[in-house]
């Protein structure tokens, strides 16, 4: 996972969740805090605010994908020559894979670095992400995705993975980036996008993207986002966890119902006959 790096905090706010019902609260509050705005720019009053929900085992984490992470040894230059070989070897796999940012999607989904970052459009599923193999305080990072697409995009709502929104953010168009044919332009920030759901595990999840460009610029360090930006961290003290973790699955938030599969159920009878000690090493949002 990225190091964390020494950046201004006060440019985003954080709030602190020492119990199920508190970080509900939270949530709550977003909604509420965040509707205004949405309604303001789409023209549309009434209804949920669009919030997706990243949550992080450690708090100082960035959101900035794992492609770009430090410990990573495939970098941004390695991914087109990556993603043809994914192509090119697994459509035997699956004769459904052609080109295409669906495959590029696959590609994430079964553990290749991308320029993808996952989120989630339920908060709870975000919460057991971030807490069920943290070690030190975790995170859950809320956003509204229509705000940040109005300012990467200029476009107030989600993107098509087929708009031309999108094309600019696809492999085989960032070449030109990474030769430097395109040096001095302003730098490709990310935008939010709702994938088709190609897996059982991914509508379990409710997964979400944001497709990145080819620079490590994580979303909190964005020029325009400010304190009153639908941008927010909420900390849950690791003091916490495994009480929350127990609200969790009293709430039907079991590995079963995040990863429905033998492999799901296999680690939901370990935690339920062995406790919360076992390490899973899954990785999603």
């Amino acid at each position: 996972m990225a190091k964390a790096r020494t950046r201004d905090r006060s440019r985003y706010r954080s709030a602190i969740a020492r119990s199920l019902p508190d970080y509900v609260d939270v949530v709550q509050g977003l909604q509420d805090d965040w509707s205004d705005l949405e309604a303001e720019q789409t023209q549309q009053d009434g209804g949920d605010t669009h919030i997706w929900f990243r949550g992080n085992a450690n708090k100082s984490w960035e959101l900035t994908p794992w492609i770009f992470r430090t410990n990573n040894h495939i970098g941004i230059a390695d991914e087109e020559e990556l993603y043809a070989e994914f192509i090119r070897r697994g459509c035997s796999l699956a004769p459904s894979l052609t080109s295409g940012l669906d495959s590029y999607f696959v590609m994430q989904h079964h553990g290749v670095p991308t320029r993808l970052l996952d989120w989630t459009d339920s908060a709870l599923v975000a919460l057991y992400f971030a807490l069920k193999d943290c070690e030190t305080d975790a995170a859950v990072w809320a956003i509204n995705p229509l705000w940040l697409n109005g300012h990467t995009v200029n476009r107030y709502a989600l993107v098509d993975p087929r708009s031309p929104e999108a094309a600019a953010f696809r492999v085989e168009a960032l070449r030109a980036r990474l030769e430097g044919a395109e040096e001095g332009g302003a730098p490709l920030l990310s935008i939010a996008m709702r994938p088709p759901w190609i897996s059982v595990r991914m509508f379990a999840q409710r997964s979400m993207f944001t497709l990145h460009g080819s620079e490590n610029i994580p979303i909190e360090t964005y020029p325009f986002v400010r304190m009153d930006s639908p941008l927010r961290r909420i900390v849950i003290p690791l003091k916490h966890r495994e009480d929350v973790m127990v609200g969790l699955r009293a709430c039907g938030i079991t590995e079963t119902a995040i990863f429905p599969d033998l492999d799901g159920l296999a680690k939901e009878l370990v935690t339920e006959y062995g406790g919360l000690g076992g390490k899973d090493r899954s990785t999603s949002c």
